[in-house]
């Protein structure tokens, strides 16, 4: 899901002392092209070649959100992290039923990136700062080198080439969009799920009340 400027603005703003390392030559040049290719294909919106690049935990996360979005209670969906319930909540605001129990979580990634959803919200300045190819791990240090450094890269299960390690930034965003929405809440004299619902309220272009907590399938 697409986050706010602000939220974005926050993922280079955790304190560090973290300091970089050359990449190992024999992996980095692969690990750098799944990076590359990754923001190159949220900026074209090719959800296809994005689910391609990313660990299939991402696929399995969305297909979670999903089942939720459907059958979910109120109180399943208010138990979510920030992260979640801001997905379940979009997809119930933007998809049929029909569509969320027929997409498996990779098409509905894809779908996501496809609809621009998914933002190129990452700073372009991420730097490929060290790649193990022997534990299978790629580090990032953000554009600022105020962050630890990020395990943004993964080699995926089989060997099959490095994956982006997705659900590592969704993780930073949810935080980012913590402080954000609880900021707008302070604000407003109400809570963080209000806050949300007036957010997504403005993506979609129309109010979304108390009834998008229900599930689409009761």
């Amino acid at each position: 899901m697409r986050l706010p400027a602000t939220a974005a603005l926050a993922l280079a703003l955790f304190a560090s002392s973290a300091t970089a390392q050359a990449p190992d030559p024999a992996d980095a040049a692969k690990a750098a092209e799944v990076w590359d290719g990754y923001i190159a294909a949220l900026v074209a919106r090719n959800g296809s070649a994005a689910a391609a690049l990313v660990m299939p935990d991402t696929h399995a996360w969305y297909e979670r959100m999903a089942r939720l979005a459907l059958r979910g209670s109120a109180e399943e969906v208010r138990s979510l992290d920030l992260m979640g319930r801001m997905t379940t909540l979009m997809f119930r605001a933007r998809l049929p039923a029909d569509t969320l129990e027929r997409l498996s979580g990779r098409e509905l990634f894809a779908l996501a990136v496809d609809r621009g959803w998914v933002g190129s919200q990452l700073p372009r300045g991420f730097q490929l700062t060290r790649v193990d190819g022997a534990r299978g791990f790629g580090t990032f240090q953000t554009p600022a080198g105020t962050s630890p450094e990020l395990e943004l890269m993964r080699r995926a299960p089989g060997g099959d080439g490095w994956r982006l390690n997705l659900m590592q930034v969704m993780n930073l965003g949810r935080d980012a969009l913590q402080q954000v929405l609880q900021g707008m809440a302070d604000q407003a004299g109400t809570d963080v799920d209000t806050a949300l619902l007036g957010l997504l309220s403005q993506v979609v272009g129309r109010r979304l009340g108390p009834e998008i907590w229900q599930p689409l399938r009761p």
